[in-house]
């Protein structure tokens, strides 16, 4: 994704950057001037040629053993979609086939649901398991939770049968990339993050972990092939559609398929002027572009074909047969698999030569072809590893097609804006797009100049495609990358890497495990259930918790089952010196929970507040909600927590257990210096019987 006007001129130093860190790749390598076969497309021929077959998904036996089969099948989802142009309404019909490859038996699935971020487009309509009528459907913000009655075993499938429909809004008139991709103006339609996607499991759903945020992209999806049946209600005469895939015409529907992807969008409307061409290596690109703005069109297909070419020479072969680009109704470019829209002001802005956002937003957006489509990643607490790689990927545009313009490139989109920051930071990190941009796309394009120097080229190209090919199809992680980066000889690695990422947790300490007894799965326990003895560290939304802080967490979210996030950390433990905390947070089992809407930010969940907070003590917190201003005039509201039992528990944190002010004393934890306490807000504690006996009890 490219962000917002500001953000973008970051963006485009960030793949300055890049194109220092390309400035050694041979100029001659690619010719300057693709050979592509330009082609012009009446407006009155359907939008989505070529006509290739592409057969509905045959679905796999739900609960059937993948092991009994001569080849695994895939994640697939097969779509049917009835859209009614002129009311701007979408029924689907979404058929998910799942096999569960974790290795662990699984009692709910996740899916991540984009289009139910703002309120009024997404209704879920109906929801089935086949073999398993008692499975429930819950959407909960942005995520769509379905609760099994028999934990889907490990390799074998779960088959998931959706309706819903999209009132598709109004696109605003200060739309960018994460507002306009869905909804219709009077030049388009968008379907862009318009139907639930598989998540990815990793120890938990990413979808459950990454609620939506005001910075970035926040989902880690799976890739899955996809099918689309479409028809259209009520179209306009000269309709053209242009999407993920080509179009086979069968009895006035489209119909598409595209293998190994992460999304499928589409563009409708009639106003476009659409130019196609075909790459040297063969590939179909298209163009879609409003009438007044061809010449801005034209020079988009043609960055596109040619970034194509320059990336499959260096990274390895785009893996669909067409892509498509959209101008955009709104501000910003947003990626898809085989699709990508481009904001309508860079066409208006285009000057003719390749020193422009149009030029060098394309080629970026092209990229992510590899570094998100076919390489995936948790977008929401790893994005650097597909924005960081996307600017490098422009750089190397630049230096293939246009190396005169690489120090143009690298003043203009880098080094004036002096980037600072982790390039590892999760979007969470971050309540404006600029210290995000410079974090982790800027200052990602830094790091990767410097490895690049440090490896030299052949080494660096080399470990780009290997780690692309390791990883395609893929949920990649930054241990993928440094893992196979550490197979190569790279001169002071360690300095590099920490110049540009946070530290990890201190090696120094052997973490504490008490025994080896383990806790069940949380999300199949129950209140008062004993939490493990793993204090291993972990990363929650960015803030450092413990395993044990993060099972406690795990179940409290399921007992809550609220719209609140219990999970969304603002502020973890092992974190020394804050001083509105009074030493609370300096070790572990601290933490400080959001209590805005996960689906809508700039909505806080006042009335939810002690409602979670009684969870967590049902959870084995001592858990108090903080309003605004308590503790100062720059504390907002909260909820403070304290794991009950955590063996590495500040002074601090214990005394808010059985102190003066403690929480089984009934009251709130706050010293007397920030003039406290006060009796418990929330009853007084939950005492479970493995805090007794751990020797707590009840002091009132």
């Amino acid at each position: 994704m490219m962000p917002s006007h500001s953000l973008r001129r970051f963006i485009f130093l960030s793949l300055t950057l890049c194109a220092l860190i390309a400035c050694s790749i041979s100029p001659t390598s690619l010719p300057a001037t693709i050979p592509a076969t330009l082609t012009r497309v009446p407006a009155s021929r359907p939008t989505s040629a070529p006509v290739l077959p592409t057969p509905m998904l045959t679905l796999p036996t739900p609960g059937k053993d993948l092991r009994q089969s001569a080849g695994a099948p895939v994640r697939q989802v097969s779509l049917r979609a009835d859209l009614d142009y002129f009311a701007h309404r979408v029924r689907v019909q979404e058929t998910i086939s799942w096999p569960n490859r974790t290795g662990v038996a699984l009692p709910h699935l996740a899916f991540d649901v984009l289009a139910a971020r703002r309120p009024g487009v997404f209704t879920l309509t109906s929801g089935s398991v086949p073999g398993d009528p008692s499975a429930t459907f819950t959407l909960n913000g942005a995520m769509l939770k379905i609760v099994l009655s028999k934990p889907l075993a490990a390799d074998a499938v779960a088959v998931i049968a959706i309706e819903y429909t999209l009132d598709l809004p109004p696109i605003p008139r200060d739309a960018d990339g994460t507002t306009g991709t869905l909804g219709w103006s009077v030049h388009q339609m968008n379907l862009g993050d318009w139907f639930p996607a598989v998540s990815a499991y990793r120890a938990g759903w990413a979808a459950e972990r990454n609620p939506p945020h005001v910075v970035g992209e926040t989902t880690a999806p799976e890739a899955v092939d996809i099918t689309l049946d479409l028809g259209v209600r009520n179209a306009p005469d000269g309709l053209q559609v242009i999407a993920s895939a080509p179009a086979e015409k069968v009895d006035g529907r489209y119909r598409f398929g595209l293998t190994g992807a992460r999304s499928f969008a589409l563009s409708l409307g009639t106003d476009y002027e659409i130019t196609q061409a075909t790459t040297a290596s063969g590939i179909l690109v298209r163009s879609a572009y409003f009438r007044q703005h061809a010449a801005a069109g034209r020079a988009a297909l043609q960055t596109a074909a040619a970034a194509l070419d320059v990336y499959a020479a260096r990274f390895g072969p785009y893996h669909h047969r067409q892509l498509s680009l959209v101008e955009a109704d709104f501000s910003d470019g947003m990626e898809y698999s085989g699709f990508y829209f481009l904001g309508n002001e860079y066409y208006a802005e285009y000057d003719g030569t390749p020193r422009n956002y149009l030029t060098a937003i394309a080629a970026h957006e092209v990229a992510h072809q590899w570094w998100y489509d076919e390489v995936g990643n948790d977008q929401a607490h790893e994005p650097w590893l597909d924005e960081a790689l996307c600017i490098y990927s422009e750089l190397v545009y630049y230096q293939a097609t246009h190396p005169d313009l690489v120090d143009w490139w690298w003043d203009f989109r880098v080094t004036r804006f002096k980037p600072g920051g982790w390039v590892n930071s999760s979007v969470y990190d971050f309540a404006a797009f600029r210290p995000y941009v410079n974090a982790v796309y800027l200052r990602g394009a830094l790091f990767l100049r410097d490895l690049r120097a440090a490896m030299g080229d052949a080494a660096f190209l080399d470990f780009l495609r290997r780690y692309r090919a390791a990883q395609s199809g893929r949920v990649a992680t930054s241990n993928d990358f440094w893992s196979l980066l550490e197979t190569y000889n790279v001169p002071n690695l360690a300095r590099l890497r920490a110049a540009y990422f946070t530290p990890l947790p201190s090696p120094a300490r052997t973490p504490i495990v008490q025994q080896s007894r383990t806790a069940p799965d949380p999300e199949q326990s129950s209140a008062c259930t004993r939490p493990p003895d793993d204090t291993t560290r972990v990363q929650v939304d960015g803030h450092t918790v413990n395993a044990r802080t993060l099972w406690m967490l795990k179940l409290a979210q399921r007992l809550y089952g609220g719209p609140g996030c219990i999970l969304c950390v603002v502020q973890g433990s092992y974190a020394p010196g804050l001083k509105e905390s009074f030493g609370t947070h300096d070790s572990g089992g601290a933490v400080d929970i959001s209590i805005r809407n996960p689906a809508n930010l700039d909505q806080v969940l006042w009335d939810e507040a002690p409602k979670m907070a009684v969870a967590m003590r049902r959870a084995g917190f001592a858990a108090w909600y903080r309003p605004t201003g308590m503790l100062g005039p720059d504390s907002g509201a909260h909820i403070h927590a304290i794991a009950i039992g955590d063996p590495e528990l500040s002074e601090a944190a214990r005394r808010q257990l059985d102190g003066p002010e403690g929480y089984f004393r009934g009251l709130d934890g706050v010293p007397p210096e920030y003039k406290g306490p006060h009796p418990d807000p929330h009853g007084g504690p939950v005492i479970c019987p493995w805090m007794i006996e751990m020797g707590y009890k009840d002091l009132r």
